[in-house]
């Protein structure tokens, strides 16, 4: 079960290419993290989603499921807000959660994945978290220009 959940997070499985939005994905993909693991998450959508390429999309959401597989396996959180900020010319996702926090840096296997997607797609991740307090993941992508939305010639 461990190696299939491996293969799933590092994007093993391709997403398919029909016509949603991000905001749409990651409300599929948490709401399957939810079955799989019976804690409770929300998704928040702000703001007008531009355009963004499907590659941007795919390696947003694996950073988001990354992310929520290690609330699942380290946070023992009650909460967990999943938001996504698409509407600006610098869309961010984040991932929330009231667990218990940490301090200090990690390197685990589960970062490492993250920062690379993130480096793929020219974004940053950012984690913040206190013992007791939580942890909130931000990946923030590089500017759109928003001028250039809708579908390239």
């Amino acid at each position: 079960a461990y190696l299939s959940v491996r293969d799933y997070l590092d994007g093993a499985e391709e997403m398919g290419t029909e016509r949603t939005t991000v905001g749409e994905k990651l409300t599929e993909a948490v709401a399957q993290w939810r079955r799989d693991t019976g804690l409770w998450a929300e998704v928040r959508v702000e703001g007008r989603e531009g355009a963004l390429p499907a590659g941007t999309q795919q390696q947003l959401v694996q950073i988001a499921r990354e992310a929520l597989a290690n609330v699942a396996k380290h946070a023992a959180a009650v909460r967990v807000t999943v938001t996504w900020q698409g509407g600006g010319a610098q869309p961010v996702v984040r991932i929330k959660d009231d667990g218990r926090g940490f301090s200090g840096v990690t390197h685990g296997h589960g970062m490492s994945i993250m920062h690379e997607r993130a480096d793929l797609i020219g974004a940053q991740v950012t984690v913040r978290s206190q013992p007791g307090e939580g942890t909130e993941v931000v990946v923030m992508c590089a500017p759109v220009n928003m001028e250039g939305e809708g579908d390239a010639d």
